[in-house]
């Protein structure tokens, strides 16, 4: 007769338990190898979502309303600001050089221009030269062809009754173009008189698809009464234009290039706005459907390794079952 043992006695030290396995010295420089290329691929992955996280070149395309607003010109735009029977002051803050004037005037180059209309009130449009001996820039008279006189180094155009223009059908257009600035800076004031703010405004930044020409809508934001905004990092100009009309304030809309715009908060505070290249590639129709196509083919594969591996789980469990049992 056969007895058969249970004897379960562990065995002496220093050698492995049955199913135990012995970290030999071979296995260390693969141990090492396999450590290696764990941390090669987490710094890929960090490296790749740094460079997704970074700006890249968008377009801003701004809507706001706002009460006040400037753009600096560095070389001389390529337009001309149609002014009808508006006033024009030389010495800005007093009734002293002031006169009519209806016709047309293009802003010189490096000049400023500052545009303010509080609330329901005047429209003021205030141009001054950067340079010590430059010029505002010159009027064109409706009358004649000749060529445009020179304006004073600053100046002052005065519009009254915007509201009743408005109401008559005749808003009014000034053009921007430059380094655009709307708002202004607004801590802790107490005190009266004209401060335009921005009241309200909506930036959408806007890149192109990465198959055709079509432009997508990367991310949205949302401007705050009391904010200022200015685009920096920019590779190309703003253009646009102002409307001063039955509404309160200003409409602005223009577009201008870059990388990143500059918000700033009531009180000084301030934040960067851009679309980084994942905001570009999430918000892409071509790579959302690419995603997709490649998601339902992950899919596919991956369903059918699950039944191949079933099937097979299946077969094996039969054929474990139709075995002779062995004693």
């Amino acid at each position: 007769m056969t007895v058969l043992s249970d004897d379960t006695t562990p065995p002496p030290r220093g050698l492995p338990r049955e199913g135990e396995r012995l970290v030999r010295v071979t296995d260390v420089p693969r141990l090492v190898g396999r450590l290696a290329t764990i941390a090669m691929l987490v710094g890929i992955l960090g490296v790749a979502g740094r460079q997704a996280s970074m700006a890249a070149e968008t377009t801003f395309n701004v809507t706001a309303a706002t009460e006040r607003l400037s753009f600096v010109v560095r070389q001389e735009p390529q337009f001309q600001w149609i002014l009808d029977s508006v006033r024009v002051f030389t010495d800005t803050g007093s009734d002293t050089g002031s006169f009519p004037f209806t016709g047309q005037f293009s802003p010189a180059g490096n000049t400023t221009t500052t545009i303010n209309r509080v609330a329901a009130g005047r429209l003021s449009i205030f141009v001054e030269s950067n340079g010590l001996q430059g010029s505002a820039g010159r009027f064109f008279s409706a009358a004649d062809e000749s060529p445009g006189e020179k304006a004073p180094p600053s100046i002052e155009f005065v519009v009254d009754d915007v509201a009743q223009r408005a109401a008559r059908g005749h808003p009014i257009i000034i053009s921007l173009a430059g380094h655009v600035t709307l708002g202004r800076d607004v801590y802790f004031e107490t005190r009266g008189g004209p401060a335009g703010v921005l009241r309200s405004g909506r930036v959408s930044l806007l890149s192109r698809s990465m198959i055709g020409e079509r432009l997508v809508v990367a991310r949205n934001e949302e401007l705050m009464l009391g904010d200022t905004f200015t685009a920096d990092s920019l590779s190309s100009t703003s253009l646009g234009f102002a409307l001063a009309g039955e509404e309160p304030g200003l409409s602005v809309a223009y577009r201008v290039a870059g990388q990143t715009a500059i918000v700033t908060r009531p009180g000084g505070g301030h934040y960067a706005v851009y679309a980084s290249w994942l905001d570009r590639v999430s918000s892409d129709p071509f790579v959302l459907r690419i995603a997709l196509v490649f998601g339902v083919v992950a899919a596919i594969i991956g369903l059918a390794i699950q039944i191949v591996e079933v099937r097979s789980l299946l077969v094996s469990t039969r054929a474990a079952q139709d075995a002779p049992e062995t004693v």
